[in-house]
């Protein structure tokens, strides 16, 4: 089994939901859209230009939708497509084949009361696709199988809904995000990964609002190891003004990143959380390194 793969069977958490078509997007790799009328797409994010999730309810399904009503979803990650099936074969026996655009897929089910979770894998261009759906049965999931299309990029990019944000737009988004935000001395709003990416506004913001986080407990934990008293009052006292951030309150409607990443910023002036060291914590749950501005003494 491939460590924490076997998780990924788990549906995605729904979303604030709107209705279109589903599409797969992918820097370099093919896009392809779910054509079954009213299906709702609840998530869309691109992780980079390797990877990516889009995750959508059916059409009976309302915002508040629960684990009765069908649901599916898509990921695209480069790789080698026989640990990923070593990996569903550990943890759904039952498996068969079935086409989808122009290949085969290995389908694994796990069986279950109700609903089940239906698994297809496959390799198309060079990258591993993943469909995974909880529906009645393996028919329903072939319909739905059946219903993947390839479509051309200039398409897909005018069929995206208002709550993505789009490469074209990240200019303007990253700076609607960041006024009225404390920013640290030098800070470039070009170093803010994600150019390039389509990603779901939250996520969008968690780029935003944490590599400007991110960078002043940076500050903050390089301060403190120079016993630099001065240094670590103003990242402080920067990240005291984070309750007030406009683009944390309007990520609190949809997610806890903000709520975490204040409670952080109260902790400083301890620097420690629940008997830890703050850095710790503050790398992993804000995800500081893969923004690109990590804490720890090994990575910073």
């Amino acid at each position: 089994m491939v460590a924490g793969r076997v998780l990924l069977f788990a549906l995605c958490d729904s979303r604030s939901p709107v209705r279109w078509d589903y599409h797969v997007s992918m820097g370099g790799t093919p896009r392809v859209v779910l054509s079954r009328p009213g299906w709702r797409l609840d998530y869309a994010d691109e992780q980079s230009v390797q990877d990516g999730k889009l995750c959508f309810a059916s059409p009976s399904a309302d915002s508040s939708s629960s684990a009765s009503e069908p649901t599916a979803e898509i990921h695209w990650r480069r790789g080698d497509l026989s640990s990923w099936l070593a990996d569903r074969r550990a943890s759904a026996p039952t498996a068969t084949t079935m086409p989808v655009l122009g290949v085969v897929a290995h389908v694994f089910r796990r069986p279950h009361d109700g609903l089940h979770t239906i698994v297809a894998l496959w390799e198309l261009d060079d990258r591993v696709f993943e469909f995974r759906a909880r529906v009645v049965d393996l028919d329903a999931f072939a319909v739905l199988l059946d219903s993947l299309r390839r479509i051309e990029e200039s398409e897909w990019l005018s069929a995206l809904p208002p709550d993505v944000v789009k490469p074209a737009d990240h200019e303007a988004i990253v700076t609607a995000m960041l006024r009225a935000v404390t920013v640290p001395p030098g800070f470039e709003p070009n170093t803010i990964k994600g150019v390039g990416l389509v990603k779901d506004r939250y996520q969008f913001g968690v780029l935003v609002a944490g590599t400007v986080a991110c960078t002043w407990f940076q500050r903050w934990s390089q301060a403190r190891r120079r016993g630099d008293s001065a240094g670590m009052q103003e990242a402080i006292d920067a990240m005291s003004t984070a309750k007030d951030w406009p683009v944390l309150r309007e990520m609190a409607k949809k997610g806890a990143y903000p709520e975490v990443l204040k409670r952080f910023a109260e902790a400083m002036p301890s620097g420690h959380w629940h008997g830890r060291t703050l850095e710790g914590d503050v790398n992993s749950g804000l995800g500081c390194p893969a923004l690109g501005v990590p804490l720890t003494d090994e990575t910073s």
